[in-house]
């Protein structure tokens, strides 16, 4: 025990788990010898504890209810030098986490891989701590991707459309709002009349359009229609929601470059806010870089890169300045190079679907052609023709028609139009060509045949 302490303070092996607990960070009496000392023997208890039949996930995730890893992580960054102490939480850690995921999530909460980390470095020579270390950091690790993909999917669900406003219905919290929300334009579809014999009419838009009808004042009109569309100077909370959900998203895709997971299910909530998104919200969020680096992560993956080439075409539509941006920041070279090495044929259809929606801005088009795109579609049609039997590569007519080539004929029919065209102007300047139009013979005679 050390420094003559009593053993009066230690636990017993029938306190229930939360009177163990409620000691770990501090208890009035104890000095730091009877503090350390109880510390041990909670750890020894609890792990000896976690391999009986009243253990078990419940009983784990209870005790990060109770707070046991913040006494533990707190033990451990007070008395890191003590490797007894440093040994016990340790175990004691690894085995809750194992029970449990809530465990791990609260350590990661609380800071528990910088602890974890100096505790290591102070102990390298112990081989128990080196050798432990790494596998609650690994515990730790997992819990940390598995919160991220779930924070992704929820970014996922909220970035939802309605399918007749085509507006995010992050805002509504239960079905009966759904509901409400989707009769409400059931009703306005229906109702709607955009021309009646009193003239032009806003009705049942809802909110502030009620009753604004012709020859009312304009500015009304334009001041209503702002609020209306989320254009006033005033902060748009949902503008401000997007913006957030947008850098959670992104940050996680940054956060864990090297995990397929997470890559994943990141393309798919890039593909999903660009159905409600603004392009002002998606070029300030960095949405681009962030995709552009999962697809070159992963060259080999065919989710991720599916996924990648569905997420730049919806994208390349949302206007210009996205499409704009999928080119500077490297989205084109990446598909080019998609479509070059990737194996399957349905995954180029869609790269070449992608590249065709990217070529409506006139500088990836030019980056497209740098790259030989024409060159490289021949090839890969020829390819998928040969190894695939029944399935043809499609190349849009956006590109087919850009990367045509006049034929013989094309070139008669163009020189026959301009010698035509030139020979109206010549006999129209002449002006004896034609003859004078004569006029109709009346059908009934006229007053001179009578």
């Amino acid at each position: 025990m050390g420094s003559g302490a009593s053993a009066d303070h230690l636990p017993e092996w029938s306190w229930k788990t939360s009177e163990l607990i409620s000691r770990l960070q501090g208890y009035p009496g104890y000095n730091d010898q009877m503090q350390m000392d109880y510390i041990i023997h909670v750890c020894d208890l609890l792990h000896f504890r976690a391999h009986t039949p009243i253990s078990g996930p419940k009983w784990a995730a209870r005790f990060a209810d109770l707070g046991g890893p913040e006494g533990l992580l707190q033990a451990m960054t007070k008395w890191k030098e003590m490797e007894v102490l440093v040994r016990a939480c340790l175990r004691c850690l690894i085995t809750m986490g194992t029970l449990s995921d809530e465990v791990c999530t609260s350590v990661l909460e609380l800071g528990g891989l910088a602890v974890l980390e100096s505790c290591r470095e102070a102990h390298l020579q112990d081989d128990f701590i080196v050798h432990e270390a790494p596998v609650l950091a690994a515990l730790l690790s997992k819990q940390a991707l598995k919160l991220a993909r779930l924070r992704i999917q929820e970014q996922l669900a909220a970035f939802k459309v309605c399918g007749h406003c085509k507006r995010p219905l992050a805002d509504m919290q239960d079905l009966t709002g759904a509901q409400a929300h989707h009769h409400h334009h059931h009703d306005l579809h229906h109702s709607t009349t955009a021309h009646d014999k009193s003239g032009f009419k806003y009705k049942n838009m809802g909110g502030n359009l009620d009753g604004i009808v012709a020859g009312e004042e304009d500015s009304q009109v334009v001041v209503e229609m702002d609020a209306f569309y989320g254009d006033s100077e005033q902060v748009d909370p949902r503008r401000e929601a997007e913006k957030e959900r947008i850098s959670t998203i992104v940050g996680d895709m940054m956060k864990y470059p090297n995990e397929e997971a997470v890559q994943d299910v990141g393309c798919e909530a890039i593909m999903a806010l660009s159905k409600s998104g603004s392009e002002e919200a998606v070029v300030e969020g960095q949405v681009v870089p962030a995709l552009v680096a999962a697809a070159n992560t992963f060259p080999d993956s065919r989710l991720v890169q599916w996924k990648a080439a569905s997420a730049a075409s919806a994208l390349a539509r949302m206007g210009e300045s996205v499409c704009c941006e999928l080119g500077k920041r490297g989205m084109v070279a990446s598909l080019m190079a998609a479509l070059r090495t990737f194996p399957d044929a349905e995954v180029k259809q869609l790269v070449i679907y992608a590249l065709s929606e990217c070529s409506t801005f006139e500088i990836n088009f030019q980056r497209m052609v740098h790259l030989r795109l024409e060159e490289l579609l021949n090839q890969v049609a020829e390819q998928v023709a040969k190894e695939k039997h029944g399935f043809s590569i499609h190349i849009p007519d956006r590109l087919a028609s850009r990367f045509k080539r006049p034929t013989q004929e094309d070139e008669m029919d163009s020189d026959e139009e301009a010698v035509d065209e030139d020979e109206f102007v010549v006999t129209e300047k002449k002006g004896n060509v034609w003859d004078p139009i004569k006029p109709p013979k009346p059908k009934f005679g006229t007053v001179a045949d009578l």
